[in-house]
């Protein structure tokens, strides 16, 4: 590529051929662009290339890993270069628009976010989250923000645009629809006489029903067994599955016994037999699992209307998949449970084949006009260039273009640069922790039950209140006249162990997202506090309340009241970079020794009453 600075910067953990070749046409139309990928060839023209962990699938442990693996990699540079390229992110890996939204917050650094798959919602019909869960609300939420703060939202599909504006908790949320696209140069309706996937497979004067993918617990594999197994007896008509995956069993069994010998399996095909293969069909068969109806929009179809197949979906309509296919009369959706149905309309096709050449024609004349690569991309790289963008397009004669200027944003530590450790480390801290997180409140609902987290009002910076959040420690126990019991009694051995490790002050790390609380600074203390204090032991107010602090690191819990306010109050007076990490690594050496957990005599640390002279 050429010397000049990139105008943007993508991300994308997994690319392929489509993607690449747009970003070929991106970089034509604007000039150089950089890309951050696990997957990427060693050489793209135009793009600079940067390398980041790839996305292992092989478990979700591996998949959850690769993705924070990722991201932190990306933010973690970006933060330590600086500047405000703009930034377009793919939802792969899925933490990306937080990454991209802390970044803007950081540097002012403008971002657009293109929403393959609709996280974290998607992970509920995966089984891999539940929607009560606090981490998953906690996760919608931020993404939400971030939706809300991105300059550009593009998406795949309507329905999959409203799922976005109902993240987003508003119904005007701008978002751009950019559909998947395919070559339509590369995949098209090739005469049968001419296709030896036909001749070798023996498909040629029979109606062919295809299905080519994954066999997930999300595809509607049982309702393509079925309904072939239906149609069994009329040799006008042959289902061929291609492809592999957890039903894959089922497939082959099928096939197996015998019971419907116009049914055929092969595993994955070639690429280069692609076009070969889907022009042998003359139905393509694409599903929709229940729960995806807003979140996905299967790619499969556009390549499918391009080799001239007449769609059949099995799906709950309304989503993109059935909206597809009524707007442009390529086939018809059904509902996965209408076997009968689905089986009554293709033996109708077999049986008059004028009903079908239409709706071929209709697939193929759709995919050459509304998705086809040429087109859609223009779409991209408009909305690209108008809301990322708006300096002048390379291509322009008389213009010069110069990089954005990278504008510090740490004048002073105190007032600024404090801010920029802060989200910095938060960041990247929960992207690496949020296993550990999860596993805690995991075990926490497990022995203490709900609420997972304590939540409580604490005086922050200037005294204004905000709501702390911890893992919860204790039981909600009381006596027989209904009054709590004592600490001690409450305390269960895991919140001692959360509190003897400190993991207990985890969540805290989203106050300190929030712009509530910082990492190191003196410790938030009860509201009623606030009247009790001297003047100068008010002074601890001057700056945010903390995670960890000078007090922390010296004596804990183990200080009076007087002494921990009096180093609370000289941390106000010298607050610098180089003493924060120093606190934090003080910290780090505190946690692993125990010290100063609690009073002597007490299970956490008695109530601070006021000053000595001033007693309330």
């Amino acid at each position: 590529m050429s010397n000049s600075a990139p105008r943007i910067i993508v991300v994308n953990q997994t690319v392929n051929s489509n993607f690449n070749e747009w970003l070929g046409a991106l970089t034509r139309e604007y000039g150089p662009v950089e890309l951050w990928s696990g997957n990427a060839p060693d050489e793209l023209p135009g793009v600079l290339i940067r390398r980041a962990p790839p996305y292992d699938r092989s478990s979700v442990g591996s998949r959850l890993r690769t993705w924070l693996h990722f991201t932190g990699t990306v933010l973690w540079t970006l933060i330590r270069r600086g500047g405000r390229t703009p930034l377009f992110v793919v939802t792969n890996p899925p933490f990306m628009p937080l990454a991209a939204w802390l970044l803007r917050k950081c540097q002012g650094r403008p971002f657009g976010v293109l929403e393959w798959d609709i996280y974290p919602d998607i992970l509920v019909p995966l089984g891999y989250a539940k929607p009560h869960h606090p981490f998953y609300r906690l996760w919608r939420k931020w993404h939400g923000e971030a939706l809300r703060t991105a300059d550009l939202i593009i998406t795949i599909g309507e329905h999959m645009a409203d799922a976005l504006r109902a993240m987003a908790s508003t119904l005007d949320l701008p978002v751009t629809v950019v559909p998947n696209w395919v070559n339509p140069e590369w995949i098209w309706p090739r005469p049968r006489s001419d296709n030896p996937f036909i001749l070798e497979q023996k498909l040629d004067g029979c109606l062919t029903v295809l299905y080519s993918g994954n066999f997930g617990a999300t595809h509607a594999i049982e309702t393509i067994l079925a309904v072939a197994e239906r149609l069994r007896a009329d040799d006008r008509i042959r289902f061929l599955i291609i492809g592999e995956g957890g039903k894959q069993p089922l497939v082959e069994a099928a096939v197996k016994a015998g019971r419907t010998p116009t049914l055929g399996f092969l595993p994955w095909q070639p690429t280069a037999a692609l076009p070969f293969v889907l022009a042998s069909a003359d139905i393509g068969i694409v599903t929709l699992g229940e729960g995806y109806e807003r979140l996905s929009m299967p790619s499969k179809t556009y390549s499918l209307m391009a080799a001239g197949n007449a769609l059949l979906g099995i799906s709950r309509a309304p989503n993109d998949l059935a909206t597809t296919i009524t707007n442009h009369h390529c086939g018809a959706n059904f509902e996965p449970t209408a076997v009968e149905a689905i089986a009554d309309w293709i033996q109708s096709l077999a049986a008059d084949r004028s009903q079908l050449e239409p709706l071929r024609r209709q697939a193929r004349q759709a995919a050459v006009e509304y998705f086809s690569a040429a087109h859609c991309q223009a779409l991209l790289n408009q909305a690209i260039g108008r809301y990322l963008l708006p300096m002048p397009k390379p291509n322009q004669p008389g213009l010069q273009l110069h990089p954005l200027p990278y504008i510090s944003p740490m004048p002073s530590y105190p007032r600024h640069g404090k801010q920029i450790l802060d989200t910095t480390a938060t960041a990247v801290a929960l992207l690496l922790g949020m296993p550990v997180l999860l596993l805690l409140a995991s075990l926490i609902r497990l022995k203490l039950g709900v609420p997972v987290l304590f939540r409580q009002q604490r005086p922050g910076l200037h005294g204004k209140p905000f709501t702390l959040y911890k893992f919860r420690t204790m039981k909600d126990s009381h006596d027989a006249q209904g009054n709590p019991l004592s600490d001690a009694q409450r305390l269960t051995w895991l919140g001692r162990f959360l509190r003897s490790t400190s993991l207990d002050e985890l969540p805290e790390l989203f106050n300190v997202l929030k712009g509530e609380m910082s990492l190191v600074g003196p410790r938030p203390l009860l509201m009623q506090y606030l009247e009790r204090y001297t003047a100068e032991q008010a002074r601890r107010h001057e700056v945010k309340p903390g995670i960890t602090g000078w007090a922390q690191v010296n004596g804990r819990n183990a200080l009076s009241w007087e002494e921990k306010f009096r180093l609370d109050v000289w941390y106000v007076d010298h607050a610098s970079l180089w003493l924060d990490l120093s606190i934090l690594l003080m910290t780090l050496w505190k946690v692993l020794s125990r010290e100063g957990i609690s009073q002597a005599g007490q299970a956490t640390i008695e109530e601070f009453k006021g000053h000595p002279a001033h007693p309330v």
